[in-house]
């Protein structure tokens, strides 16, 4: 589910007329059995209440003066929330962002929400189920030719609306990404154990580095992310 349906009457059988994406901002004008009353192009119409909520996506900027330990924390339930949802586990989650955002103080982090370095372009992949909204973050990167001198290119990468998306967003990558016509990461939710998943992301290709699976197991282990592994 990546966006909620709007009808034109506050029961589940009535006409839609559109769709928000999660994460939009709305201005709600007070319930009606199930439904929110909302104005959307003009007219009043009704959104599911149970898909609403006020407390505003967790902005990954909140993570430069916090500590390693208020870092798990804040991220913790939106990762264990995301493997009730995606079956991708809390501590993997966890130990792959801490990894690839740097305690989430990393540039695309603070800038774009962007807690997995998720370019706009995944080697041509699309997957079904991403939040991602289109919006994006260019920044600078080095790349090398082949005889190892270095350049760079201005890269565009996916900016979120908050952490939240960020997360459900590579969890939908990891069950949906594909070489040709098979799964690139296939068989991920059908163990609960975590050194078996980052197997399987790091054969997938997601990383080159062969101390990927021992580096993010040391940081499970070191911070008790299994904490989270719990539906």
């Amino acid at each position: 589910l990546n966006s909620l349906k709007i009808r034109t009457e506050a029961n589940p059988d009535c006409d839609g007329v559109g769709y928000y994406k999660l994460g939009t901002k709305v201005l709600c004008y007070g319930k009606v059995g199930d439904y929110t009353k909302i104005k959307y192009d003009g007219a009043y119409c009704y959104l599911k209440t149970s898909c609403l909520t006020s407390q505003a996506p967790l902005q990954a900027s909140k993570f430069s003066d916090m500590s390693t330990s208020e870092f798990i924390k804040a991220i913790g339930p939106i990762a264990q929330k995301d493997y009730k949802k995606s079956g991708v586990l809390a501590s993997v989650t966890i130990a792959q962002s801490i990894l690839e955002s740097g305690w989430g103080k990393s540039e695309l982090a603070e800038k774009a929400n962007n807690m997995f370095g998720m370019k706009k372009s995944l080697s041509g992949n699309t997957w079904s189920g991403s939040v991602w909204t289109g919006s994006v973050y260019k920044k600078k990167t080095a790349e090398y030719n082949s005889d190892g001198s270095k350049y760079y290119i201005t890269a565009e990468f996916r900016k979120y609306n908050g952490v939240p998306s960020s997360i459900a967003d590579h969890s939908a990558y990891l069950l949906g990404a594909k070489n040709g016509s098979k799964k690139r990461y296939a068989g991920l939710t059908d163990t609960t154990s975590y050194k078996k998943q980052l197997t399987i992301i790091k054969n997938g290709g997601y990383a080159t580095d062969p101390e990927y699976v021992s580096s993010l197991s040391n940081l499970i282990e070191k911070y008790d992310l299994t904490d989270y592994d719990v539906k």
